[in-house]
This record gives C-alpha cells, sequence and structure tokens, in this order.
C-alpha cells in the first residue's frame, strides 16, 4: 500500500519547469524551449531537477520574448496576483516584467497571475478535463514553435501572390499594347488603301 498512487499528486514531482502527465511516458515532460537541466538523471527516471532554458531569456531592448501557451494545465504553484485587468494587458505587464516568467489570466474573477520566478508542479490534464486553465510561458523568440518558419512561409506566400499578380498583370498590358498596335496597323493599312482608290 502506498501513497500517493499517481506519481502527478507528488509535490514537483517534475522539478522546475517540468510537466507532471500520468497519461504519458515518461510521466516527465519539458515545456518546449526547454530541456532536461540533467539528462542522466532523467535517464534514471529521476525528475527532480526539473528543466532549464535552452535559450536565456534576454530583457535588452530590440530582444523579442514571446509566450507559449501551455493548455489544459494545472496552474504551478507560489503565484503573485498583480491585480484585476484584462487579458491584453495582463500579458503586456508579464512582458514589460523582466522578472516574470509565466502569466494566466483568470477569467472569473478577471485577475492577472504572474509567476516571477521557477515554476514548480505543472501538471498536464486529460483533453476531456474541464477545470484546466492556460499558462502562458515565456520564452526567447528563437524557441517559439515554428513562428519563424510560419513567418518565413507566410511571407514566402505573400511574395509569391505578389509576383503572380505583377506577372498577370504584365501579362494583360502586354496583349493590350499588341492590341492597339495590329489595331493602328490595320487602321494604317486601310488609310493607305483608301488612298490609292
Amino acid at each position: 500500500w502506498s501513497q500517493p498512487r499517481q506519481q502527478c499528486l507528488v509535490y514537483s514531482y517534475c522539478g522546475s519547469f517540468g510537466i507532471c502527465s500520468s497519461k504519458s511516458q515518461p510521466f516527465c515532460q519539458c515545456p518546449r524551449g526547454f530541456r532536461p537541466k540533467s539528462q542522466k538523471d532523467w535517464d534514471l527516471k529521476d525528475y527532480s531537477a526539473g528543466c532549464v532554458r535552452k535559450t536565456e531569456l534576454q530583457c535588452s531592448r530590440g530582444v523579442v520574448n514571446q509566450f507559449l501557451p501551455l493548455t489544459n494545465v494545472k496552474l504551478p504553484d507560489i503565484l503573485e496576483v498583480w491585480g484585476i485587468t484584462s487579458f491584453s494587458i495582463c500579458g503586456s505587464a508579464c512582458l514589460g516584467n523582466c522578472s516574470c516568467m509565466a502569466y494566466a489570466h483568470d477569467e472569473s474573477s478577471n485577475r492577472c497571475l504572474m509567476w516571477t520566478k521557477d515554476v514548480f508542479n505543472l501538471q498536464q490534464f486529460e483533453e476531456d478535463y474541464s477545470e484546466g486553465n492556460t499558462l502562458y510561458l515565456r520564452l526567447s523568440a528563437s524557441d517559439m514553435p515554428s513562428s519563424s518558419t510560419s513567418g518565413k512561409s507566410n511571407k514566402a506566400v505573400i511574395f509569391g501572390a505578389v509576383l503572380g499578380s505583377l506577372g498577370a498583370i504584365a501579362l494583360v498590358l502586354l496583349a493590350v499594347i499588341i492590341m492597339l498596335r495590329y489595331c493602328r496597323r490595320k487602321r494604317m493599312r486601310g488609310e493607305k488603301s483608301d488612298g490609292t482608290l
């Protein structure tokens, strides 16, 4: 007989920034943009050291940080209530605070929740569990999922569309010029033939 029966009920089982899920193997996963602090320990199924960032956050001007949404999770402990405000202001407030690691917005109370230290006890709920929350985890823009590739692909699509449109316009103009020249030559021939009569 042992308690707790689920590893995810053990406090901070996956360490800092680790996400515990009873449905995954192993139970602990690092979120995107993070890696195990000690791969050796993780291979031995000791996840207590948690996860560390692949790219350290920088807060200087011109450096872009973004937020990775972790959906349907149990929010970490040791939070700070920033105040009653809207979702967008909550995100802007966290982005403007260099020590803010993550934020969440409680829609029922309109409260802005922030985490200024490492987050512990993150738990991923099953898809059909309706009481999970969304935690917005601060990441370096370079670690965001497909943000750069989707941006590049969007630019490529726009570039292709512009080039295609310009090509179509050029073809139409060329056809108009050819038609005008043809009509002009035909008219000139008509005038010549009228003059000979």
